[in-house]
């Protein structure tokens, strides 16, 4: 006997989850190896800032009963600009805010585009950093074109150790030094039973959180970020900038975040809105150093 097809299924009713499924969203981290001591002169009073910068003072021999040969101050001048602007807007209908079986629709909406503007942000404070590191002295490392932790790859620990010594040799302060890798270079570092099977607390800290730790890696605090430039995703073809700095290298300001939900004169509904408005500028270009990675195979 053939059993006839059910025709219930039609009618079963289709069931909406009850709550929005957040976007996943990467770690943004580069705007924190800035500093942000001029963002509050900006805000107060302008578009940019003039950074005076004074020279060295030259030191000569000193003899009894002679003058001292005075010397005249110099400076240098460098100007911190906003001159990036981001913004988004988009319509949410009273109907759809009303009708919705799924509450959050909003709120994750303007979560998610200002989480975005953010992105945003930190790329662009990558990309100076990038092209902000000296080439006078030359602050960048041949490339790596074969980073791993089998015999023959170059060493990601050693090539930190490279980059820190660079920053030594340039005075570079040694408190709150940093580097900025991608998942797969910091991948390098815990594969590598030298430095990650030891089970220290100190190793623990190092290698267990998303900074890669709350230890150094030769001076450097390493922080872990899928916004490091790199000229192709892959990482086995693409060559990423893994860059090491301290604060004071770079300069970051905000002049304005500003959100904003109104009223649509024409629907019923509202209007979301959202702007930024932000500068960065490399002021210390001796003080960054970089060299290009790729993933060995």
């Amino acid at each position: 006997m053939v059993t006839p097809a059910s025709t219930i299924a039609s009618s079963i009713p289709e069931l909406w989850a009850g709550e929005v499924q957040a976007a996943l969203r990467k770690a943004l981290r580069f705007v924190k190896g800035c500093n942000t001591k001029y963002e509050g002169e900006i805000k107060r009073q302008g578009a940019s800032v003039r950074i005076t910068t004074v020279a060295d003072v030259p030191i000569g021999n000193y003899s009894r009963n002679t003058d001292i040969s005075l010397q005249t101050l110099t400076t240098t001048d460098q100007n911190l600009v906003i001159d990036q602007a981001k913004g988004y807007g988009f319509f949410f209908d009273d109907l759809d805010a009303t009708q919705t079986a799924t509450p959050g629709i909003l709120t994750e909406a303007a979560s998610r585009a200002a989480y975005n503007m953010r992105d945003l942000m930190d790329q662009y404070v990558a990309a100076a950093l990038d092209a902000g590191v000296s080439t006078s002295p030359d602050n960048i490392l041949p490339a790596a074109t074969a980073v791993g932790s089998d015999a023959g790859n170059d060493d990601p620990f050693k090539i930190l150790v490279r980059l820190s010594q660079i920053l030594e040799q340039n005075n570079v302060p040694e408190e709150e030094r940093w580097a900025f890798v991608p998942p797969w270079y910091a991948g390098e570092l815990k594969i590598d039973p030298r430095r990650s099977s030891f089970g220290t607390p100190e190793n623990i800290s190092q290698y267990g959180q998303g900074l890669l730790g709350i230890e150094t890696v030769s001076g450097l605090r390493v922080w872990v970020s899928n916004n490091v430039p790199t000229t192709n995703s892959d990482p086995q073809t693409g060559q990423f900038s893994i860059i090491a700095g301290y604060p004071d290298a770079i300069t970051f300001a905000e002049q304005m975040v500003a959100y904003a939900m109104k009223d649509n004169p024409y629907r019923f509904g509202k209007n979301m809105l959202g702007m930024n408005a932000y500068g960065a500028k490399v002021t210390r270009p001796y003080g960054l150093a970089k060299v290009l990675a790729t993933q060995a195979s």
